[in-house]
């Protein structure tokens, strides 16, 4: 399966085209997959595709761990065209980080 886009959709910012870009160089075939590689459930993967959640920083990371792709090539196939990508310190992977002042 060749994908193939106009050149409004190469402007145009869209997870779903990195999902599928990725499903498809990792030649793995569901969402249900991809979820298992990158140790989340499959409903936030769900969430991702309808847009009620945006995909992040941090899952990027955690595909680029798991596809080899750098995180500037994820972010060339979802169509973001920032400059910089800012990371947020105060939420982890598993839920809000503590100040280490404060324990």
């Amino acid at each position: 399966m060749q994908l193939e886009y106009t050149e409004t959709e190469r402007v145009m910012y869209d997870q779903n085209r990195l999902l599928d870009a990725v499903l498809q160089k990792m030649q793995w075939e569901s969402d249900a997959t991809l979820a298992r590689k990158l140790k989340v459930h499959v409903n936030v993967m769900r969430r991702i595709r309808s847009g009620a959640v945006p995909l992040g920083a941090s899952m990027l990371i955690w595909m680029q761990e798991a596809t080899g792709l750098s995180v500037d090539e994820l972010r060339q196939l979802m169509g973001d065209r920032r400059a910089r990508l800012r990371l947020s310190c105060s939420y982890g992977r598993f839920g809000p980080i503590m100040d280490p002042a404060r324990l």
